[in-house]
Order: C-alpha cells, then structure tokens, then sequence
C-alpha cells in the first residue's frame, strides 16, 4: 500500500489517494486538524488531530488504505503542565511532533513503524 497526494484544503477534512486500490481515503474531524503529512516511505499519513474534549489531541498514523496503525498520546514531562501536540513535519528523515508545554516546546521525533518516541529535544 502506498498513500500519495495528501489534500488538506479544508481544515477539518483530510484527504489521499491510496495507491494499491486507487480510492480516494477521507477523514473528517470535528474540528482543525493541526498537522498532516505523508510518511515518507508512502505507507500512510501522520495526523495531529484536533484536541478533544479532555483537551488534548493525538498523533494518528494511519495506513494508505486509512486503518489506524498507531494512537500516539500526549507525553509527559516532570514538572511541566502540557498544552498538547502542536505541529508535524519531517526534519530530516525524521517524523518530528511538536508538543507544547507552558513556557517551553520539545520535539519529539517518531518512529512511524513502532509508533514510539525515539528521542525529544527543546526547541523553539
């Protein structure tokens, strides 16, 4: 399977072709999404999804065909209160998230085949 032509034209409505049947994948959110992009080996498509009502949205790694592969929750760090994931992109070859927390952001690059956390550093 492989994704390609991610459309994101409406904020709340994510759109690609999967590849191996030719279909065109829809997702719909009741609110802004925060982030998408195609993996980069084409298997699927990363989201930061809008916040719920808790208040925190999750990465989800989706398959071409739009099959959740992963649900990639908030992290925690001592002593600092999480505002939630905020953007997504690649640096690199990295799949990088970044979360916000008062006063500070780290980015967290992940592994869109285990669905981990493989390092976090502060940015700004």
């Amino acid at each position: 399977m492989r994704a390609r032509r991610l459309s994101w034209r409406d904020p709340a409505r994510i759109s690609w072709i999967d590849e191996s049947s030719g279909v065109s994948v829809l997702k719909e959110y009741f609110a802004p999404v925060k982030g998408a992009v195609l993996l980069r080996d084409g298997s699927g498509v990363a989201i930061v999804e809008p916040d719920d009502a808790g208040g925190k949205g999750d990465v989800a790694i989706l398959n071409a065909d739009g099959a959740e592969r992963f649900r990639i929750g908030v992290p925690v760090r001592d002593g600092l209160s999480v505002i939630g994931f905020d953007q997504l992109y690649y640096v690199g070859v990295e799949l990088t998230a970044v979360v916000s927390f008062v006063g500070r952001d780290f980015a967290y690059v992940i592994d869109p085949e285990t669905g981990r956390f493989t390092r976090s550093y502060e940015t700004r």
